[in-house]
C-alpha cells in the first residue's frame, strides 16, 4: 500500500470556498433575473403610457373635427403604429368587431355623434388591436358642443 502523509503542502482542499462561490453566483444570477424583469416591466409601462398619450391626442383631435363639421352618426377611424390615419385598401383587410380593418391598423377610434336639442353629443372610444382577435380599450372621451347659438336667446 501507498503510505501518504498529509502535511500543510499536500493537505486535502476544503470545499467551503467552492460552496461559498456557488452561493454568490446563485445570488447574482437571481439578482440579474430580477433586474431584467424590472427593465422589461418598465419598457411595457412606458409603451402603454405612450399609447395612452397618443390616444388622448387622437381622440381630442377627432372630437374637435366632429364639433367643427357638425357631423352626426357613427364611424371609425383606423390608425397605424405612429398614430396616423391608415389608408383604406381593400386587398389587405383584417377582421374586427365592427367590420374589416386595413392591414396596418394598430388603433381604432369609434366615434358616435348625435344632436340633442341645441347640443351635439360626441362619444369616442379608442381601442388598440394587439392581434386580430384581441383588442383593448385604452381611452374614452365624451363631450358636448352647442350647435345653434341663435336659439340661446340674446346672443348673436
Amino acid at each position: 500500500m501507498l503510505n501518504t502523509k498529509y502535511t500543510v503542502k499536500n493537505k486535502r482542499p476544503s470545499y467551503a470556498f467552492l460552496m461559498e462561490m456557488l452561493w454568490v453566483c446563485g445570488f447574482f444570477a437571481i439578482a440579474a433575473c430580477i433586474f431584467v424583469m424590472a427593465f422589461a416591466k418598465a419598457d411595457t409601462m412606458s409603451r402603454k403610457a405612450q399609447d395612452l398619450n397618443e390616444a388622448v391626442m387622437a381622440a381630442e383631435q377627432e372630437m374637435e373635427q366632429t364639433f367643427f363639421s357638425g357631423q352626426e352618426g357613427s364611424w371609425s377611424v383606423c390608425l397605424d403604429k405612429s398614430w396616423k390615419p391608415v389608408s383604406e385598401s381593400s386587398e389587405h383587410l383584417l377582421p374586427g368587431t365592427d367590420g374589416p380593418f386595413p392591414k396596418d391598423t394598430y388603433a381604432v377610434l369609434y366615434v358616435t355623434s348625435q344632436a340633442d336639442g341645441g347640443l351635439l353629443n360626441v362619444s369616442i372610444q379608442v381601442d388598440t388591436h394587439v392581434s386580430e382577435s384581441i383588442q383593448e380599450t385604452i381611452y374614452t372621451l365624451d363631450g358636448s358642443h352647442m350647435t345653434d347659438i341663435s336659439q340661446e336667446g340674446g346672443r348673436q
